[in-house]
């Protein structure tokens, strides 16, 4: 037995240097524009409502020198876990040929989630020959994770539908109408199809209207821009009173008279000034709310975005009573919410003065303007990466958990220097991952996919270059995907955070890795910015110049965690088109605590580290698990951990390019069987009956894997059937609210529960593949006891006929439901649905396959 074991490792060996080669030539996000088939990955709308039908459009060109016959293939993850089945299409390109495939995906019935959508082209012998991914946002309003940008531009026949897909593909979920209006104290004009602005540009009420309807079409919010508190020239003839006005004060030295800021030297209209009005005062409060719902009446607006110019130091009403204007942030917003009802209200504390005014008023959206030379509460200025991170911190806690938008002008001196050069790449890059780590958003890109440099939004001084649109791009595909570890219920931790062959600061210094911790209910994550090499730590760069940081690889990092650590996760928008790896780990205890040691394979601009109590389900790679059970259980001198952590780094390297069936179905036995044998062992030798058993299931797998010549099929059998492991390894998950435990199991230590006292819908799956065909029984026993479900079911399907549905009746007891089903295609899915309105459990133990 053991020589034959001894071959089987030399077999995995062949394998593990076959992986070695696949992953050396694969695509990466850098190289995406010499992939040979996927030009772009663009879904039909900004974000999606649970359940609605996603269209995936697949624009592909054949760059491979020959006729073109495969398929695309996407499928779905939710962070570390793959969501649903395998959605195909097949097609066929002429040599040079381009065309756009159309794929749809049904998003899941859950609220506020997003996924990565990974697409994969393959030939017609299942060879990988292209991938590229795209982020979903699944959310019923923008409000929880706004991505926010603008247009500008109403002249005439303006192409509204270009624009607003250029901004759709980037997932912009609102649009600022940036001085669409006729006046500030007067937003609609007497003529609803033509007028001009204040600075005496035209704009047409018909490329308004083209705006919102194409705006609408991809699920975007439209925000009318205008001011809360300002009126222009002419305003006493539009009703506006002037005892409702505000004056400097005596005691501030920025000016006399009435408040006022001036906008030009000279304009068409004559307009020069903005002049400002007491926001406390009733009056100018029924005034301008009143001026508001117009918009609304004329246009189909969805919200109000109120301006302001900032805090300007003590001023006076014309009765004499003093104020600062950010004092009365609250009680304004909240009136002016009222007055507006249903329709969003965002407002502009600019330079963050009176935000904390603004944080706990009604506002829909938090929104701030930042300049460099403004300070925060304590003081401290606005003009580092980790002063932005700071607002957006105090910000979330102060609001109860709202994610803060923040338009921040990149190289605002060298745009109006330097018009018609192009934004620095790193400045960009390094100010967005300070943002989106930290929780926010950016307001940066507007109308035919244009970056901000100024606050006057029609400047447009700067552009992207090509990479720069590509990586910006993969920003906002990664903040999608991942939203649910950046701004939803995250709170920072202190945790201690090591990387010995670096300097790292949890403050962005320069030169240094940026390290910072926070923690949700089911994660621990370590967010981290790449600053080596970076000699200013000013997030502007107002000289358009930044150093790009030094690309690092393969270094070591500790972790000090709070709870049970069991999976490690690396996700990043530089790298793998934002795909997770999982991570290898040891576990260790120090003076400090108890820590994880993590190799982090590289790091660009940012990565994000993400870690769980529950262990990784087998899905995407062996993992340390198989490591430490192999080392630890089978005594034999050609098992060695060198061998084993080749095979374990290289499918790491390589996991989302294997072939999706027999190689991670392969995987899974061999790791179930090598538990199985700590199980059935009290020491570190193993059973010859054990050794048998586990050569007869895996030794012609990995025969197949080594040379890929021999087909054979895989025996019938569901890992993790029993949920024997204390986890749901081998189980792809839907859903949130399932666990496993050992209270009222059928058999054995442990069982899978559904639970929650609030509406849901749940479903756990495992994808069974190459199997021998015939006639297959599934059985399980369930027990489900509580609440009333609409939907409760075993499911049986992708085996090459109809669904089976077994149903799961109401009991006090478990009983056992089986399904039958005739496998003509190799292949079967075995899940368990269950949909409820609340308080509705279902218990699963014993899941089992038989071929009859």
């Amino acid at each position: 037995m053991l020589k034959k074991f001894k071959r089987m490792m030399a077999m995995t060996l062949a394998f593990t240097m076959f992986l070695t080669n696949v992953s050396c030539s694969t695509n990466t996000a850098t190289e995406k524009n010499n992939g040979e088939m996927i030009h772009a990955v663009t879904t039909d709308k900004a974000m999606y409502d649970p359940g609605d039908n996603v269209e995936i459009r697949v624009d592909l060109k054949n760059e491979t020198g020959n006729d073109f016959t495969g398929t695309v293939e996407i499928n779905a993850k939710h962070l570390e876990y793959k969501v649903g089945s395998t959605v195909e299409k097949p097609f066929s390109l002429a040599n040079t040929e381009d065309d756009r495939i159309i794929v749809n995906w049904e998003a899941s019935s859950t609220d506020f989630k997003g996924y990565m959508l990974e697409v994969d082209v393959k030939d017609s012998s299942n060879n990988l020959i292209d991938s590229d991914t795209v982020g979903v946002d699944v959310s019923s309003s923008w409000t929880k994770f706004p991505r926010y940008g603008y247009v500008w531009d109403f002249t005439e026949n303006v192409d509204a539908a270009q624009r607003i897909e250029k901004l759709k593909d980037y997932h912009i979920n609102a649009l600022q109408y940036y001085d669409w209006k006729y006046r500030h104290h007067k937003p609609v004009a007497d003529n609803l199809e033509v007028w001009d602005d204040w600075s005496g540009r035209e704009v047409y009420g018909d490329s308004i209207r083209s705006y919102i309807s194409a705006a609408q079409d991809s699920n975007m919010v439209n925000m009318a821009y205008n001011m809360a508190y300002a009126a222009v020239s002419g305003y006493e003839d539009d009703g506006v009173k002037q005892e409702w006005a505000l004056y400097y004060s005596d005691n501030n030295d920025s000016g006399e008279g009435h408040f006022k800021f001036k906008m030009a030297d000279e304009t068409p209209t004559g307009i020069t000034h903005l002049y400002f009005f007491d926001m406390s005062n009733k009056e100018w409060q029924d005034y301008i709310f009143a001026e508001t719902n117009k918009m609304f009446e004329a246009f189909e607006f969805d919200g109000w975005h109120s301006d302001t110019v900032g805090e300007w130091g003590e001023m006076q009403t014309a009765d004499g009573k003093t104020l600062y204007v950010k004092d009365n942030y609250t009680e304004f917003l909240n009136a002016a919410k009222e007055a507006i009802g249903d329709k969003y209200l965002v407002f502009n504390p600019v330079g963050a003065q009176g935000i904390e005014n603004v944080n706990i008023s009604d506002v829909d959206v938090l929104y701030t303007e930042i300049w460099p030379w403004d300070r925060d509460k304590d003081g401290e200025l606005y003009d580092t990466y980790y002063s932005l991170k700071k607002t957006i911190e105090s910000a979330r806690e102060e609001s109860g958990g709202k994610s803060l938008v923040i338009p921040a002008y990149m190289s605002y001196d060298y745009g109006e220097a330097n018009p018609g050069s192009p934004f620095n790449t790193s400045a960009v890059l390094l100010t967005g991952a300070s943002v989106y780590a930290a929780g926010g958003a950016r307001m940066e890109l507007g109308d035919n996919g244009n970056m901000l440099s100024n606050e006057y939004f029609p400047a447009q001084h700067l552009y992207m270059t090509k990479e720069l649109e590509e990586r910006v791009a993969k920003q906002y595909d990664f903040i999608v995907a991942y939203q649910n570890l950046l701004r939803d219920g995250q709170t920072e931790t202190t945790n201690r955070i090591e990387v010995p062959k670096y300097e790292n600061t949890p403050y962005g210094d320069p030169d240094t890795i940026w390290t910072y911790g926070k923690q949700d209910e089911n994660y621990e994550i370590i967010q981290m910015i790449n600053l080596l090499g970076v000699s200013q730590n000013d997030w502007r760069a107002n000289d358009g110049q930044k150093e790009t940081p030094d690309k690092v690889s393969d270094f070591k990092m500790k972790y000090y965690y709070s709870n049970e650590v069991n999976s490690v996760w690396l996700a990043s928008p530089d790298n793998n088109d934002g795909r997770s790896q999982e991570l290898s780990f040891t576990k260790g205890r120090d003076e400090y605590g108890n820590y994880v040691e993590i190799m982090v394979p590289s790091l660009e601009y940012w990565n994000m580290i993400y870690m769980s109590s529950d262990a990784s389900d087998g899905v995407t790679n062996i993992g340390t698990g198989l490591t430490q059970l192999m080392n630890g259980y089978i005594e034999s001198g050609d098992v060695s951990g060198p061998l084993v952590k080749q095979l374990t780094d290289t499918l790491n390297q390589a996991h989302h390019h294997l072939e999706k069936g027999s190689i991670v179905q392969g995987i899974k036995y061999l790791e179930d069987y090598l538990f199985y044998l700590t199980k059935k062992t009290n020491d570190r030798n193993v059973t010859s009956e054990a050794r048998d058993s586990l050569k007869e299931t895996v030794e012609p797998l990995i025969l197949y894997l080594s040379d890929g010549e021999e087909e054979v099929t895989i025996p019938a059998e569901i890992i993790n059937g029993g949920f024997e492991r204390g986890d749901l390894r081998g189980w792809n998950i839907t859903g949130s609210n399932v666990g496993v435990d050992g209270n009222d199991v059928n058999s054995g230590e442990y069982k899978a529960y559904f639970w929650s006292d609030k509406p849901y819908e749940q479903k756990i799956e495992q994808d069974l593949s190459r199997l021998e065909n015939g006639t297959y029984t599934v059985t399980a026993m369930v027990k489900q006891s509580t609440g009333t479900p609409t939907v409760s079911r075993m499911e049986l399907s992708g085996f090459g006929g109809e669904k089976v549905y077994m149903d799961i009746p109401h009991g006090e007891e478990y009983l056992k439901i089986s399904g039958t089903v005739e496998v003509t295609n190799g292949e079967l899915t075995i899940a368990f649905h269950q949909a409820t309105d609340g308080s509705t459990n279902l218990q699963i133990d014993d899941v089992e396959i038989v071929k009859n």
